[in-house]
């Protein structure tokens, strides 16, 4: 994971001024960061938040340690464009290396993090608002795959 880090925050100095200056990537992180946003105001308005809180105080983290290999470089690169400092070192020696002490620190999370709802949050949470959460969650994923597609055309061009 750590070369994966390192190649990002590489390529995030030789490249990130310029893959900014991008008016179509400008454009997509700044649609990603309204739905990240309204994704966080869903989660916590509806109760997940707390019931992942409270189930993270007794019984642990669903995030466990090893899913941060999913993560490829780009991902990495995306979350820093969004302003992440991506940790080096675990919160919890047992969970991802990007669950700190509120949640995930990834504001631009992989598909699988974003795919997995554990049973008691399906239980927790009403029908209806699990299901305007999986659309904002649905934006999120379209979004991320356009910037990826963006980055990758960015990176042939060079």
């Amino acid at each position: 994971m750590k070369e994966k880090i390192d190649l990002a925050e590489s390529i995030l100095k030789e490249y990130g001024e310029e893959i900014l200056k991008r008016p179509k990537i400008k454009a997509l992180i700044e649609e990603l960061k309204r739905y990240i946003k309204e994704r966080k105001e869903k989660m916590n308005s509806c109760g997940m938040i707390d019931i992942c809180r409270a189930c993270e105080e007794k019984e642990g983290s669903c995030c466990g340690k090893g899913i941060e290999e999913k993560y490829d470089e780009f991902m990495l690169l995306l979350n820093m464009l969004l302003g992440c400092n991506i940790p080096k070192e675990r919160y919890k020696e047992d969970s991802c290396l990007f669950l700190g002490k509120n949640g995930c620190i990834l504001l631009a999370p992989h598909v699988l993090c974003i795919n997995y709802i554990c049973k008691k949050i399906k239980e927790g949470i009403s029908k209806h608002n699990l299901s305007e959460l999986r659309q904002i969650e649905g934006n999120i994923i379209f979004t991320i795959f356009n910037l990826k597609e963006e980055l990758l055309h960015f990176f042939q061009s060079k």
